[in-house]
């Protein structure tokens, strides 16, 4: 399941902290310190309000740290240009625009505006290759307002894919997408790490996790609460505690990896 490992520096969240409101009211998230070198898939996942949504935030540079600092490939997010940074970095978030006046493949093509070749040869050539690992070829010529929560989320995971990315962030990409195309877009998502990209991956599915990420990150109140491979963290101890519900957690028959059952909440 591993991708291209690198001693290429990745993403590093070093002591980072963010807290909402004048007096840090809010969660946030507070002193992370984690690493995403390139070639691997790392998962946060948590219960809601547990910091996934601002961790991806930093990482992508969306939002800054109020402490500690958070670097790719030695680098503050957004330099040396903004650019530059869309060479390298793709996001996509959890709720994706619907009143958009493109078609299908413009909108995918948004990806290519960093590289300035969205009309050449080549960047038609990524384009349609990103509409065709996403399953989205079909629509095209279609208008982004006219398809379903899911086919839009396609497009921006295409759109991001377009942008040939080294660092890709997704935060929650498959909320709404069927079982296959969840199944897809792990797959894309595994293919990406294995030509050598770093993928952060915020999720809610434990099980899609437990086959796509090489490590996880679980997050609790803000803070890390276990960190390393899923078949080490994805204990009935720890997500009981995590998410507050009795948990069973079993090994796959056909592969090892651990199947994750909640059974009821806890007090």
């Amino acid at each position: 399941m591993t991708g291209i490992r690198s001693s290429e520096e990745g993403l590093a969240l070093r002591r980072a902290s963010f807290s909402y409101g004048p007096e840090r009211l809010g969660v946030g998230v507070r002193d992370i310190d984690w690493a995403v070198p390139p070639g691997e898939v790392a998962a946060v996942v948590g219960p809601n309000g547990a910091g996934k949504s601002t961790l991806i935030a930093l990482a992508s540079g969306w939002l800054r740290p109020a402490e500690g600092a958070v670097t790719w490939r030695g680098r503050p997010p957004g330099t040396p240009s903004a650019r530059a940074w869309a060479r390298e970095v793709a996001v996509v978030w959890q709720e994706v625009p619907a009143d958009v006046p493109f078609s299908v493949r413009e909108t995918v093509a948004m990806g290519r505006l960093p590289h300035g070749d969205e009309s050449s040869p080549e960047g038609v050539r990524i384009v349609e290759g990103a509409m065709d690992e996403t399953d989205i070829r079909h629509l095209a010529d279609r208008p982004v307002s006219s398809l379903s929560g899911g086919e839009r989320q396609r497009v921006y995971i295409a759109r991001a894919l377009a942008q040939a990315p080294s660092l890709l962030i997704l935060d929650e990409p498959t909320a709404h997408l069927d079982l296959s195309h969840q199944a897809k877009a792990a797959e894309v998502v595994r293919n990406l790490a294995a030509r050598g990209a770093a993928v952060v991956w915020a999720a809610h599915d434990l099980n899609a996790v437990a086959d796509a990420a090489d490590r996880v990150l679980v997050l609790k109140d803000g803070r890390v609460r276990a960190e390393g491979e899923a078949s080490l963290v994805f204990t009935e101890e720890v997500l009981s505690d995590v998410y507050n519900c009795r948990v069973r957690v079993f090994p796959d028959p056909a592969n090892g990896r651990p199947r994750v059952f909640p059974e009821g909440v806890g007090n």
